[in-house]
């Protein structure tokens, strides 16, 4: 009978962890998407690298191009990496 029992609890236990990391998974996930979808800025050139948080980053002073605001996703797909500057990095 113990060990009838010590199986239920551990059971419960397993199935609440799965439910628990199911959960947590999926608020990442969902974490993860409204972080592409966050709007930033970034030099339209050819030798432009980087994407910025902030419209007045001193990384975009010496822009010679035209700057414009765009998802992180689109910056992603641009070949873009995080500003060192904006994000610490």
């Amino acid at each position: 009978m113990k060990k009838t029992k010590q199986s239920s609890v551990v059971l419960r236990l397993l199935v609440f962890a799965a439910l628990l990391l199911t959960t947590t998974v999926s608020l990442n996930a969902g974490e993860a998407e409204a972080i592409e979808q966050q709007k930033v800025y970034v030099v339209m050139s050819n030798m432009a690298h980087a994407y910025h948080s902030n419209k007045d980053c001193k990384g975009l002073r010496n822009a010679t191009h035209t700057i414009k605001q765009v998802t992180v996703q689109e910056a992603k797909e641009m070949g873009r990496q995080p500003c060192k500057i904006c994000y610490g990095n």
